[in-house]
């Protein structure tokens, strides 16, 4: 009777401590506290349950993790399990690299193997996205000017002058305003993030990359990380400010597009009516022809707002890969095969790309989460949904279910 009773006594204090745990949430790179008051008192609304942890970049992520594990977590008795969003996911696993305590680790958006993004900061990629949006849209402009300078009398004649000073005033102005942003910008990266700490360990080749996934971790850990459908950028830019300015920003878009395809309507109606008055004046199939060219630049940009400004911002990421294909052209002995080498692009959530994300290691598991934005991981609904699958609640804690993944 009396070892039973022991058993009893030995398996409910095994119980217990395996109920007593502590989740502690950790925010992302420049960000704070308040990332995860959502979700903090939703999944975890006992003070016993949760906790914010809050830190600051500008120091090595082992001089965060060590401040951090010495400060906050070595002082309770509950295991701990740790939840962070972007660097703070690194910061999490620096924790439990040197922390017998913690018990599981949930990384959200975060740059497990680098982020790619930390590299263009060095690079200076970041000023491609703006440099070719006004070559675009300066290129429209004067091909417009252009075709109408070359028009028939008395369009010409309006026109003209004002297609010179145009010409003239436009170099001048598109030198004057990008150098000042490209000044601008350079100062403002160098002095907020290229001499950051923090920010060198989250590059790729980094050291600090490097001993951390040199081995899997000892712990259970979940990567949970999201990927746009469509405008990431877009969306990116949009939830920086807050959700509810989404719609307004994806409405600019549609109003450009409409103003896109009216100028290009124009220019159809205009081509065709070139037709006629060019049979008795010949000089005019000049100006249709330009017309056409104009058109066509302006398709241009509709095609660069759509598509091409989040290519070049993928490419920033480093969220593509390049491929050879082989295409094959022509019938039968006038057959002929071209070699041409194309960038694929890959998924990311505006900030940080899938192989960023992706750890493949022995106890990890990886969860993707389509249509997700990476400012917007602290709120999302399909977010909120894994974290709670992920949770059980005793009355003494909460528990990490690793096996339903």
């Amino acid at each position: 009777m009396r070892k039973t009773s022991l058993i009893l006594l030995c398996c409910l204090s095994c119980l217990m401590c395996i109920g007593q745990s502590k989740v502690y949430w950790i925010h992302g790179y420049q960000s704070g506290s308040y990332f995860w008051s959502n979700f903090r008192n939703v999944i975890t609304p006992y003070s016993n349950r949760g906790a914010v942890i809050d830190w600051n970049p500008n120091r090595s992520f082992i001089e965060i993790a060590d401040s951090i594990d010495n400060g906050t977590i070595s002082v309770d008795k509950q295991r701990a399990i740790l939840i962070g969003h972007s660097a703070g996911g690194l910061v999490a696993r620096q924790i439990q690299k040197n922390d017998s305590k913690v018990k599981s680790v949930i990384t959200v958006g975060t740059p497990n193997n680098g982020a790619g993004i930390a590299n263009s900061v060095y690079t200076r990629n970041y000023y491609n996205v703006f440099n070719k949006t006004m070559t675009e849209a300066n290129n429209a402009v004067r091909q417009t000017l252009n075709a109408a300078s070359n028009c028939a009398p008395p369009v010409s004649w309006i026109i003209s002058p004002l297609s010179v000073a145009v010409s003239v005033f436009l170099p001048i102005a598109e030198f004057l305003t990008l150098s000042k942003v490209a000044v601008y910008l350079e100062d403002y990266i160098d002095e907020s993030y290229r001499n950051d700490e923090t920010l060198k360990d989250m590059r790729p080749s980094s050291s600090f990359v490097s001993s951390l996934n040199a081995s899997s971790p000892s712990v259970p850990m979940l990567s949970i990380y999201g990927a746009e459908d469509t405008w990431p950028l877009l969306r990116l830019l949009a939830t920086l400010e807050g959700e509810a300015s989404e719609t307004e920003y994806f409405s600019y878009v549609y109003q450009a597009d409409d103003v896109i395809n009216q100028i290009c309507s124009v220019h159809e109606e205009v081509y065709d009516a070139l037709k006629w008055p060019a049979i008795i004046m010949p000089w005019i199939w000049i100006t249709r022809e330009r017309v056409y060219d104009s058109e066509s630049n302006w398709k241009d940009v509709g095609r660069y707002i759509d598509y091409d400004i989040h290519n070049i911002y993928s490419e920033m990421l480093g969220a593509y890969h390049t491929e050879t294909r082989t295409y094959t052209t022509g019938w039968w002995i006038f057959k002929k095969t071209h070699t041409q080498t194309v960038k694929v692009y890959e998924d990311h959530d505006g900030m940080i790309t899938e192989r960023d994300a992706m750890l493949d290691k022995s106890n990890v598991k990886n969860i993707k989460l389509q249509g997700v934005n990476h400012m917007e991981m602290g709120n999302n609904p399909l977010v909120e949904e894994t974290l709670i699958r992920t949770m059980t609640y005793g009355d003494n804690g909460t528990e990490f279910q690793y096996s339903r993944y």
